[in-house]
């Protein structure tokens, strides 16, 4: 018998230009592009080459002129978020907390006499009084209307619009508030947003669109436990707080005035009904 061992079987390596252990889809990027895959760096595992890393290769050649001219007219033809994204213009947002001890404390001395506002009231009502305070902001927007979001709803700029509202009683808002579905809907240079109806905290930044100057948000009342000074001496105190934030045209207004608005509303929020 002989004492040489069988003689192991050798595996060779397949060809660096093989595509048998592609995938479906990069097979077909490989041949449609006509592509040498030598010249590719694959990201997977042992090197293993991806879509992404063909994508990557091929750069601008990706989409031909052809079909870029296509799929432009498909987006051109199809409602959806992507036409959206074009028409929205410049914005910042800028966000402030609040105290709502004095409108709540107000709110029960109301309520006490038989006139029950919701919160949403005080808002509206505080916005406007900002507004006409300001006119840096409200860019020669008179009479000062407002488009009303209190609930969560399709995004679209064409939401419920209270007109003249600077002249207007927290009692007229309120019974305006109350049957907003017949107002009319159309794109408002200021918005109000009432994040907390959905229980959010905060929701901004809001998209703009086309012909809005701002949107105030504010958020779900909530409280929390705040160092405050008392006779000089540091206290805890628990205390109902919100959010407020203001999302704004940036090519119409700036940081800072963004941030003077804001702090104006706030304080007239928290300084009510004197504020």
């Amino acid at each position: 018998m002989s004492d040489k061992k069988p003689k192991k079987k050798v595996t060779h390596q397949k060809a660096k230009d093989s595509t048998e252990n592609l995938s479906p889809s990069v097979r077909r990027l490989v041949k449609e592009y006509d592509l040498d895959i030598t010249q590719i760096t694959g990201s997977g595992p042992s090197g293993r080459i991806g879509v992404g890393d063909v994508m990557e290769h091929l750069g601008d050649r990706a989409l031909p002129p052809e079909k870029k001219g296509k799929i432009s007219e498909l987006k051109r033809g199809t409602p959806s978020r992507q036409t959206s994204v074009s028409q929205q213009i410049p914005y910042a947002t800028t966000i402030f907390e609040c105290v709502m001890a004095s409108v709540l404390a107000e709110q029960r001395v109301m309520q006490s006499k038989g006139n029950d506002f919701e919160l949403p009231v005080y808002y509206i009502s505080a916005y406007a009084k900002t507004l006409s305070a300001m006119p840096e902001i409200l860019c020669d927007q008179l009479p000062i209307s407002i488009g009303v979001r209190l609930e969560e709803r399709p995004p679209s700029s064409q939401i419920p619009i209270i007109s003249g509202v600077d002249k207007l009683d927290m009692i007229a808002i309120r019974k305006i508030l109350s049957d907003l579905e017949t107002l009319e809907e159309k794109t408002s240079a200021f918005t109000f947003c009432y994040h907390g109806a959905s229980g959010s905290l905060m929701g901004g930044p809001t998209t703009l669109s086309e012909g809005q100057i701002a949107s105030l948000g504010v958020g779900k009342l909530h409280k929390r436990a705040i160092v405050g000074t008392l006779e000089k001496q540091d206290v805890l105190q628990t205390l109902p707080m919100c959010y407020v934030d203001l999302t704004y045209n940036s090519e119409s207004i700036d940081t800072h005035c963004a941030n003077r608005f804001l702090s104006l509303f706030v304080e007239t929020l928290e300084k009510w009904p004197q504020g």
